[in-house]
């Protein structure tokens, strides 16, 4: 992680949001090939963060950034430089497989791409799963999903979201309730957001005896993205882009979860057989319909407790 003082000017116009494209997002420090997360079309990685939580004992996890976080001014020209720079960065991280990956929304589609990629350089992918996926829009299996958007009414609901997620992710034993319960004595002291969160950051620290300062810095990680997210650019850009996304082949047995609250059985059922027939060469390991729409389901505790159940054996 770095310094307070490398990240001092995290903020200035013209220099880079984030430090680097591929983001430790719990403290999980086991042998295990970590899992590496794809992002959705905004190009960030906090929403993967309760994921990370609920590994963090478990599994390292990685979340990779689009890289217009790192680089200012920067969009990608073609899907294939976006997916090359995944595989890159992935490769940077873990020079030798087997790989884990995960992606939701078009994140499943990158992750289709990169484990294709990684699979035709001779690696394995022993896990790839797909969260509510995007597929071709040429195959016309369901419309495309609208990516979550910022919720204008109450933006600091979100950033003590963000919040609860990054103490959650980094800090053993602490519960939801109990960040919750902080962050509500602190907005009754306080209505500064950032005296909010330095407080409630300086007292989970001290229960969980890490470091304050370490946990600001992923605060502001997060927060910095969430910014970044809410426009609208890069995401239209990334949706043009998409439309190059074509299945391939691939050895690995995917793992897919769909949004059974925004999409049909019959739609469901045409995205399995789909998948089935143009990319899971050796089959799917599972598929599952989640009660949950889009934008919920990758926050949902039963996709959370699946993919932890489903890693043990990876």
């Amino acid at each position: 992680m770095e310094t307070l003082a490398d990240l001092a000017d995290f903020m200035r116009e013209g220099e880079a949001k984030v430090k680097t494209p591929v983001i430790g997002m719990n403290g999980c420090r086991t042998d295990s090939a970590p899992l590496f997360c794809l992002p959705p079309g905004g190009g960030g990685t906090y929403s993967y963060y309760p994921l990370a939580g609920q590994l963090k004992d478990n599994r390292r996890v990685y979340g990779l950034v689009n890289k217009s976080y790192v680089v200012p001014g920067w969009f990608d020209r073609s899907w294939e430089e976006m997916v090359g720079y995944y595989v890159q960065q992935i490769r940077q991280t873990q020079p030798e497989g087997p790989y884990n990956l995960l992606g939701w929304s078009l994140g499943g589609a990158l992750a289709i791409e990169v484990a294709h990629v990684l699979e035709q350089g001779g690696d394995q992918v022993s896990f790839l799963g797909l969260v509510d996926t995007s597929l071709p829009a040429a195959l016309q299996v369901f419309a495309p999903e609208q990516e979550p958007a910022p919720d204008a009414a109450a933006p600091e609901q979100s950033l003590f979201a963000n919040l609860v997620g990054s103490l959650l992710a980094f800090v053993p034993g602490v519960e939801e309730q109990a960040i919750v319960g902080l962050i509500e004595q602190a907005r009754a002291q306080w209505t500064d957001e950032q005296v909010i969160a330095d407080w409630v950051i300086d007292q989970v620290a001290l229960a969980g005896g890490v470091s304050a300062d370490g946990l600001r810095e992923v605060y502001r990680d997060i927060a910095v993205q969430d910014e970044i997210e809410t426009g609208y650019r890069l995401l239209r850009t990334n949706a043009i882009l998409s439309e190059a996304f074509t299945l391939k082949p691939l050895q690995v047995k995917p793992d897919c979860w769909w949004a059974g609250a925004s999409k049909t059985a019959e739609e469901i059922g045409a995205a399995q057989a789909v998948l089935a027939q143009q990319c899971a060469c050796n089959g799917l390991a599972a598929s599952t319909a989640l009660e949950e729409n889009h934008d919920s389901i990758i926050l949902s505790q039963a996709l959370l407790t699946a993919v932890l159940e489903r890693l043990k054996s990876v």
